[in-house]
């Protein structure tokens, strides 16, 4: 087979090192020959075989744009390495960086002579390419690309809003236009605290994890380095594998990510799992849906311990979860600390998903320090407030919907429990309930709004319940009633004597197939293998019930 194409860009990003790192570690490695890198492809591509088979009979100068950092390099391509069915290990873990040369990837390239575009050049270097089509890169067999073929590359940040992993190109000619194309949806350049648009994704499974606890000193149940056993990204991504889940449409993160909202916790939280996960699954922020926990918020100078008096004022009580957040979304929180994310499942099954931050009362301005008491002031409880329930429906556009309109799938995710978890709590004076204070509220909410799925975190013991009920009992009473799930994670990192009854840790996968939507719990665990716990499974509202 031929191709038009003359050589191709590879993108990447400094996610598991540091900034330009990748390309260090590569280069020192291509300096007694060559390297290998692998092709970390993105969620609906697939190695281009014959059109990669066409070009590498001989070594192939090629382009490398960091997308981070929009810095571009050029390389020799000497050959690559691939298989269309699974994900295949480093010809030569040798000439492969030690961070990644365990991993596995569907191709491999062998590169040499590593060399920076000078900034001032590197626009110029794009214009001299024009866009080739090549469908089978993409898994449906059809590029959705077809505007920007046959056309001179604008210049860097036109290949980035792409959001795709490889371009191939030839050298441009006088008669192909120079235009540049913008955004195929702006709001990739532009974040937001609630999606305005749905974002494709061609997995049919969301992650969904919960009470990571990452801590430095021992409430994280997994080390920070893979040595004698795994850290909670490796440890989870060989659950992954082991379940057989090789593409994930985003993850879902039902709060308590540190211990004690310090910023070496978040730091840790970034760097050992999220930057690795989004870099694994090729996430686009829209793809994280992330809410706060009660032990993410520093409302005293030891936010893990209950009983503690409340010292801190608002700014400062959510400034290391605000700054946690800018790095993860490039844009800070609202003063809810919420927010809303709406994805195409497999290209078709659309999904709504509002993030509350339950942990609302413990800002409230009535509860400021200044009187003697041996009571905590609202230390852990939950509460949300009508405020941020209103908030929340207006950005999502979310309104009083009558039983028979058919909607998106809606699910709400929050940390605290709308249902007692535990069988029973303790009777303390000035204790701690896991429930929010405002349940009740939350739940004709959930009524009106005709919320599907619940899904909390915060005891650290999976859930599970059905619950059906009227709108309301009052004067405008209604017999139809509204179902909902409300499922409970139980904790993905907590150290083993922080667990609830169920003593082990766990994550979940929310599974949209055909027919039903399937909730399943696994344990996990830094050297055992993970194991099936149970699943719930359930047919998709009907008629917009």
């Amino acid at each position: 087979m031929t191709t038009d194409a003359t050589s191709f860009v590879l993108r990447f990003r400094d996610l598991v090192t540091g900034v330009d790192e990748t390309i260090k570690r590569h280069n020192l490695i291509a300096k007694d020959g060559y390297t290998w890198w692998g092709w970390w492809r993105k969620i609906g591509e697939q190695a281009p075989a014959h059109t990669l088979t066409a070009l590498l009979d001989k070594s192939l100068p090629i382009l490398l744009l960091d997308s981070g950092t929009q810095k571009l390099y050029r390389a020799n391509c000497l050959g690559v390495e691939f298989d269309l069915e699974k994900p295949m290990p480093s010809p030569e873990k040798e000439k492969t960086p030690e961070y990644y040369r365990d991993e596995t990837y569907y191709a491999w390239f062998q590169l040499s002579d590593f060399d920076q575009v000078p900034p001032e050049s590197a626009a110029t270097v794009l214009n001299s390419l024009a866009y080739i089509q090549v469908d089978e890169m993409f898994a449906d067999g059809s590029s959705p690309f077809s505007t920007f073929y046959d056309k001179k590359i604008y210049d860097a940040q036109e290949l980035i809003q792409q959001n795709r992993t490889i371009w191939f190109t030839r050298p441009a000619t006088g008669k192909d236009p120079g235009h540049q194309i913008e955004l195929l949806n702006a709001e990739h350049a532009r974040p937001y605290r609630f999606s305005r648009t749905h974002y494709t994704t061609t997995a049919r499974t969301l992650l969904w994890v919960s009470d990571l606890h990452f801590s430095k000193s021992n409430y994280h149940g997994f080390p920070d380095e893979p040595l004698q056993y795994d850290n909670l990204w490796n440890a989870l991504d060989r659950a992954l594998k082991e379940h057989g889940t090789e593409d994930i449409g985003g993850v879902i993160v039902s709060g308590d990510i540190t211990w004690q909202a310090a910023p070496d916790e978040f730091d840790q939280a970034r760097k050992i799992f999220f930057d690795r996960i989004i870099s694994k699954y090729k996430l686009d922020p829209r793809q994280l849906a992330i809410v706060p926990g009660n032990h993410d918020i520093a409302f005293s100078k030891t936010p893990a311990e209950k009983r503690a008096l409340v010292t801190q004022a608002t700014a400062e009580s959510v400034a290391a979860y605000s700054k946690f957040y800018s790095d993860l979304f490039k844009l800070g929180p609202n003063k809810y600390l919420s927010g809303g994310r709406r994805l195409l499942i497999a290209g078709g099954l659309p999904v709504d998903i509002v993030c509350l931050n339950s942990s609302l009362l413990q800002q409230h301005p009535d509860f400021t320090p200044g009187k003697k008491t041996t009571t905590p002031l609202f230390q852990g409880q939950g509460f949300i407030g009508a405020d941020q329930l209103q908030d929340a429906a207006a950005f999502m556009k979310w309104r009083d919907e009558p039983f028979s309109r058919v909607r998106p799938l809606r699910i709400v995710v929050l940390h605290h429990h709308l249902m007692p978890v535990t069988e029973a709590e303790d009777a303390i004076a000035g204790g701690n309930y896991s429930t929010v204070l405002d349940a009740e509220r939350l739940s004709r909410w959930l009524v009106r709004k005709r919320v599907d799925i619940v899904l909390h975190g915060h005891q650290h013991q999976p859930f599970s319940v059905q619950i059906s009920r009227p709108e309301s009992l009052g004067a405008n009473h209604s017999n139809e009633t509204h179902s909902y799930r409300v499922l409970g994670m139980g904790s993905t990192g907590v150290a083993a004597r922080e667990l609830g009854a169920i003593a082990q840790n766990t994550f979940g996968l929310v599974e949209f197939n055909p027919t039903n939507i399937c909730i399943k719990f696994f344990t996990l665990h830094p050297k055992n293998r993970s194991n099936s716990l149970f699943e719930v499974s359930f047919p998709y509202p009907q008629d917009g019930q």
